[in-house]
């Protein structure tokens, strides 16, 4: 018998002890190779400063229905922010990259995935920009300094989230446990009033706002700061005139689109086909996720692409053969680690 995505007798097929795993689906050489990769079963409790976490509604829920793009209202109308008179307002441009070391030799520059942050005293809004961002490109948060929690607005609509779901919604599911973060001291050389951009990290990793915000009181917009394996260096800080109601913080009045894709590559196919090193391959790989959050996908270590919960990412110039895909939820936490899968071929991740 041959195990289907190894290559390799039944006898040898691997138990994967980093994330408890166990790979087994054997059939005839001539089927097409699945290989399935399943989580472990332990639970990690939250810790006790940590609110629970309620989605506003099932991020599991039937894909057919997710199509439908819905705004919800928001907790309150921001009527302070009705008007369309000009006021001071800042805006501050993160760099941001994934922190990945060992990655291939062959792997050019990962995608651009950027952060803009456009702020006055009391109002926030933050937009993900660029490729390089798994599952939120084109997504829009706002926040308010007299409410917790936040609105957002991505390519399921718009929908307000309480204090703590801004990390569940970045990783597309549930977060069982916050992510590291790091907040870099600003040492007062910046202008922007930076306290709830400060706010908008510990949202963003399920913590309290009060540690955190005390690397901002004094100095401003932090000049770099990590969430998880995502590192952001800020590389612009400016004053800005806009319209009173470009900073309101509810559902009125949103983006005027974002991005409807459930899963996407990093890079080109060409360039996908670069990372091994070798010549650039005719069939796919399709990766479908079932593990109940988005995942970061990896060829060896270096970022290949991302596929959210109950969708199939298909990556296409992979050369025929065996490749170690792995697989990451989207603070950068190690999910599961496929040590070999076979092109063409599948894995189902659950």
């Amino acid at each position: 018998m041959i195990c289907r995505g190894f290559g390799v007798p039944r006898s040898a097929a691997l138990f994967l002890p980093i994330a408890g795993l166990t790979v087994a689906s054997c059939g005839s050489e001539e089927s097409v190779a699945t290989t399935h990769v399943r989580a472990r079963s332990d639970v990690i409790k939250p810790s006790r400063r940590q609110s629970p976490v309620y989605l506003p509604f099932d991020e599991r829920a039937d894909a057919a229905k997710r199509r439908v793009a819905r705004v919800l209202p928001a907790a309150s109308v921001d009527h302070g922010y009705d008007g369309e008179d000009q006021i001071d307002a800042w805006r501050v441009v993160y760099r941001v990259s994934l922190l990945l070391g060992g990655a291939s030799p062959h792997a050019p520059p990962a995608p651009a995935a950027e952060l803009y942050v456009d702020l006055s005293r009391d109002r926030l809004r933050a937009r993900f920009v660029g490729a390089g961002w798994p599952g939120v490109e084109g997504a829009e948060v706002r926040m308010r300094a007299d409410q917790s929690g936040a609105y957002v607005f991505d390519r399921r609509g718009g929908r307000p989230l309480g204090p703590g779901q801004l990390g569940s919604w970045f990783m597309g599911g549930r977060l069982r446990k916050p992510p590291t973060y790091r907040v870099w001291s600003t040492r007062a050389n910046s202008r922007v009033p930076g306290i709830l951009l400060c706010r908008f990290i510990a949202e963003w990793v399920q913590t309290t706002p009060e540690g955190v915000e005390r690397r901002c009181e004094h100095g401003g917009a932090p000049p770099k700061f990590r969430v998880g394996l995502w590192r952001a260096e800020r590389t612009a800080e400016v004053s800005v005139s806009l319209p009173r109601s470009g900073l309101r913080a509810d559902h009125r009045r949103g983006p005027k689109s974002v991005s409807d894709v459930r899963s996407g590559t990093f890079y080109s196919r060409d360039v996908i086909g670069r990372l091994t090193g070798k010549p650039v391959g005719e069939e796919p790989l399709t990766l479908t996720n079932r593990t109940g959050a988005r995942l970061v996908v990896m060829l060896e270590r270096t970022p290949l692409g991302w596929v959210d919960d109950a969708e199939r990412l298909v990556v296409s110039g992979l050369p025929h053969g065996h490749h170690r895909v792995a697989g990451l939820r989207a603070f950068g936490q190690r999910f599961s680690w496929a040590r070999r899968v076979v092109v063409p071929g599948s894995v189902i991740a659950e």
